[in-house]
């Protein structure tokens, strides 16, 4: 999740007045965003980085396929998964550089490193089980699409948008709907792992057992509550910067109906001038 723009959301605050039906201008002004940091490379990077999200997710949806193998400690071997890590480390390193440029929120920072940590280890030492496990991991970047067009949204100083209210609410429900799931699911697995390690006394009690890492599912456990629990602390502020949105859009859509109003009115009056004119 990497540009998710965590400190746009923290600046979401609505000025005093504004939420109660006050200044609409000075509440656009303020979810608007404005230029990135990184001037003109920023909508090209974020592009970078959402096409190297999109190979992560299209290798973690191939390897749902072997979910259930997984599941059932068979002997999963999946071809590239090596490779597959190491793009994780690197677009974990791309996106702290840029976050760094940018001065992201704090929670941002935890995320990456926890993500690029785990993607290090496994490229070192992980075993085919634990690689595996990690790849199924990477179906949660289906998420980056909406973070990189809410990004380059605040941008181009369109965060008040349909656009951003539209990629903010699919961020939000694929948190909920999809993401959630996943890091549950992934950190039964791990429970499972550690449970199955220190409770069977062969290592021919599955097929897969002398591919169980303890340590590397502990880890991995712990790093599944932080990310999830981080998914959860950002889903209220993209809510209430929806909530802005909302309220802007709302009220350009009451000038709109206004204007619209007034012309008929005058086309209307001035039609029943001319037919006063005529008739008497």
């Amino acid at each position: 999740m990497a540009t998710t723009d965590s400190q746009a959301l923290e600046d979401s605050f609505f000025p005093a007045g504004a939420t109660a039906g006050g200044d609409i201008t000075q509440l656009r002004r303020k979810l608007a965003g404005k230029a990135s940091n990184l001037g003109r490379v920023a909508i090209p990077w974020a592009i970078m980085l959402a096409v190297m999200k999109l190979a992560l997710l299209f290798y973690g949806i191939g390897a749902f396929r072997y979910i259930f193998d997984i599941w059932n400690y068979e002997v999963v071997a999946l071809p590239y998964a090596q490779t597959a890590a190491l793009l994780c480390m690197f677009l974990q390193v791309m996106e702290t550089c840029g976050n760094v440029i940018q001065g992201a929120d704090w929670s941002v920072y935890i995320h990456h490193i926890i993500t690029g940590g785990a993607a290090t280890a496994c490229y070192l030492y992980g075993s085919d089980r634990t690689l595996a496990g990690m790849s199924l991991s990477y179906f949660s970047e289906i998420v980056a699409a909406s973070y990189q067009t809410s990004y380059i949204c605040k941008h181009l100083q369109q965060g008040a948008s349909k656009v951003n209210y539209y990629a903010l609410g699919s961020a939000s429900w694929i948190n909920v709907l999809l993401r959630g799931p996943i890091f549950v699911c992934f950190g039964i697995i791990c429970l499972l792992d550690l449970y199955y390690h220190y409770t069977t006394t062969t290592t021919t009690a599955f097929p897969c057992s002398d591919q169980l890492q303890p340590g590397f599912a502990l880890q991995f456990l712990i790093a599944n509550v932080i990310l999830l629990k981080l998914d959860l602390s950002w889903n209220p502020k993209i809510c209430r910067y929806m909530e802005g949105i909302r309220k802007v859009l709302d009220a350009e859509d009451d000038t709109s109906t206004t204007k619209t109003k007034t012309k008929y009115e005058m086309i209307f009056s001035s039609i029943k001038k001319k037919l006063q004119y005529i008739l008497f």
